[in-house]
């Protein structure tokens, strides 16, 4: 057997048992309660300490600090695929992740300099990493056909964990305040670490080990991204994604830190508005599979860019702060759910170093280096003083945006067919 061989998951060309597949549903279901939940409390809390430090005009540097920080984990990253299967991995980043979280509040109360700055960065590495290896995981045991209605499940179970989230956090923001409401996601994350070796422990088909020696490297994760023009239109595709959605954020936190000037009042909004997200995203999951088998994955993913943009045109025409309040908690729910699902399905099609090695240069990378690459621009716009020009250039890369998901969409069809993302079977290569 050959190495390529060896590096695909036993049970892929087998139907899925149905005892594993309930086990692994409901390990994972545990998993993401957990994360959404401390998730919500540390983004709502350090958002809201970093804007009363250091304000909106600030967030574009730490944006490139971030960038600069993703850039280093995805070094760190890739060779650790070729030591751990994945959701061993997934464990010690949540226990590692805990760890740093107590250190960072201990720092915030020894009022250690730029201590903001750093946590800001942090929360926003350790949530794309442990997600990155979440997905990385589902998408090598689940065919396209199970993964609609299973990442349909887990949405589901997640929205509601981040409902919950969203609304303890509106309701004790008062009460406690924000700094210790970044204490809470100490003990969450390290619960999502023993749910994690529970589930290492009871399946012994978690993902082999196999991706090669040689990939464990960012420059030959890199170098598989670049000989795949699939992959290199994705990676093209979600950097600007994240670029619009930067720009949204800026816009967003500028109008929230004018219209909520004091802190406890704007995490408390932070978290209603959340709640509102909230509301919406179960829906939406309970309905990803539905849509993703009537509409399908490629106009699923042409849709999203043109949903968009009719809500920055909204507001470039009514510039007030309900109005971006509604376009990114609109963008958001879509990102989370349908956008989401249908963006994890390609990569399914695809070979095990592809959607793992290639997918964490893909979605690690671009996710936080798409905001230093906006961060920039906003420094530039801010030192000429047209900053109000920030809404029309992400209108402008919409366009452009359309135009690349018809490349991706057109793509993955070749990769796999309508009959294929009906299959019970996986279709990976």
């Amino acid at each position: 057997m050959s190495n390529d061989q060896q590096c695909e998951p036993q049970n892929e060309h087998s139907p899925m048992d149905s005892m594993v597949k309930r086990r692994r549903i409901m390990y994972l279901s545990l998993c993401v309660f957990f994360l959404m939940l401390a998730y919500s409390f540390t983004r709502a809390a350090v958002d809201s300490l970093f804007l009363e430090v250091h304000g909106s005009r600030s967030l574009p540097y730490a944006w490139l600090y971030v960038g600069i920080a993703m850039l280093i984990t995805v070094i760190l990253y890739n060779p650790m695929l070729t030591k751990w299967n994945l959701f061993r991995l997934y464990g010690i980043v949540s226990l590692i992740s805990a760890l740093l979280l107590g250190l960072f509040v201990i720092a915030i109360n020894y009022k250690v300099p730029y201590i903001h700055y750093a946590l800001y960065v942090f929360k926003d590495i350790y949530m794309v990493v442990l997600v990155e290896i979440y997905y990385s995981y589902c998408n090598s045991v689940f065919p396209i056909r199970t993964a609609r209605w299973t990442y349909g499940l887990l949405g589901v179970v997640a929205a509601l964990t981040a409902m919950l989230g969203g609304a303890l956090v509106s309701n004790l923001a008062g009460m406690i305040g924000t700094e210790t409401m970044i204490w809470c996601g100490v003990p969450l994350l390290t619960c999502n670490w023993w749910a994690a070796v529970l589930f290492s422990r009871k399946d012994k088909s978690l993902i082999p080990l196999c991706i090669k020696e040689k990939t464990g490297s960012i420059v030959n994760a890199c170098r598989i991204v670049l000989n795949s023009r699939y992959l290199l239109f994705v990676l093209l595709f979600m950097i600007l994604f994240r670029l619009i959605m930067s720009l949204l954020d800026y816009e967003f936190n500028t109008a929230l830190e004018i219209a909520y000037p004091i802190t406890d009042e704007r995490t408390s909004m932070i978290g209603r508005l959340y709640s509102i997200l909230n509301m919406c995203t179960p829906i939406l999951h309970s309905s990803v599979g539905i849509i993703l088998r009537i509409v399908c994955v490629p106009i699923t993913i042409m849709s999203i860019p043109i949903i968009l943009g009719s809500g920055i045109i909204a507001y470039s025409i009514f510039p007030i702060f309900i109005v971006i309040a509604g376009v990114v908690i609109a963008a958001r729910a879509f990102d989370y759910t349908v956008f989401r699902v249908a963006k994890e399905m390609l990569y399914i099609p695809l070979n095990y170093e592809e959607k793992t090695a290639g997918k964490s240069v893909v979605d690690m990378f671009n996710y936080r280096f798409a905001k230093a690459i906006a961060s920039v621009g906003l420094i530039v716009l801010g030192a000429y003083h047209i900053m109000h020009i920030a809404i029309w250039i992400a209108l402008a890369l919409v366009v452009i945006w359309i135009a690349l998901a018809v490349v991706v969409a057109k793509r993955f069809r070749k990769q796999s067919s309508r009959k294929d993302e009906l299959k019970s079977y996986y279709v990976g290569k």
